[in-house]
């Protein structure tokens, strides 16, 4: 019996650590993975022992979030796609992107990039609200709500063919808002 126990602990260790970041969609996971993006510290890279240089350049990747912007595609689709890894434009294939960067737990940024740089718009607001039991990011520039998505899907996905670099991928459905203001909750 004691065995058993020492075994399925063993498991639970070993699995938490191949599957690793928790992909519930939930308001305080989603606000979490978002703080950790503004702080540079998601998939926990305090734990890899790495020297300051390394540290540094590690964490700059998991700041941003990035989708195809190609023919305007970002404001146009109903369902987006968006990868939480700063070199995954490699495997986007597209000219131009569409990136969300995380700066605090209110403020993030909206850039219009064609690698490797891009054109940056003023800060915006952002809250993930629950709703209805669904779970919602809202963005709002300094007057209006500008953007409103359901997250319908977070996942862990792999930036690297060798699966080395684990990053998140998040599916939105966009949201169409009425010409009046919206409420922001």
């Amino acid at each position: 019996m004691k065995n058993t126990v020492y075994l399925i602990l063993l498991i639970f260790a070993f699995s938490y650590d191949i599957f690793g970041q928790d992909t519930t969609i939930s308001k305080k996971n989603l606000i979490k993975i978002f703080n950790d993006n503004a702080k540079g510290t998601t998939f926990d890279w305090k734990k890899r022992g790495w020297s300051d240089s390394f540290k540094s350049t590690y964490r700059t990747k998991y700041m941003c979030w990035l989708t195809c912007n190609d023919d305007s595609i970002y404001q146009r689709k109903d369902t987006l796609t968006l990868y939480n890894h700063q070199f995954y434009y490699f495997n986007l294939n597209c000219e131009w992107l569409k990136e969300w960067s995380f700066s605090s737990k209110k403020y993030m940024t909206i850039m219009d990039s064609k690698p490797p740089m891009g054109m940056v718009t003023p800060a915006n607001t952002y809250r993930v609200i629950e709703e209805d039991a669904n779970i919602y990011i809202v963005i709002k520039d300094d007057k209006k709500i500008i953007d409103k998505f359901l997250v319908i899907g977070l996942n862990i996905a792999y930036q690297d063919n060798e699966k080395k670099e684990k990053c998140y991928k998040m599916t939105l459905k966009r949201i169409k808002l009425a010409t009046t203001m919206c409420k922001l909750h």
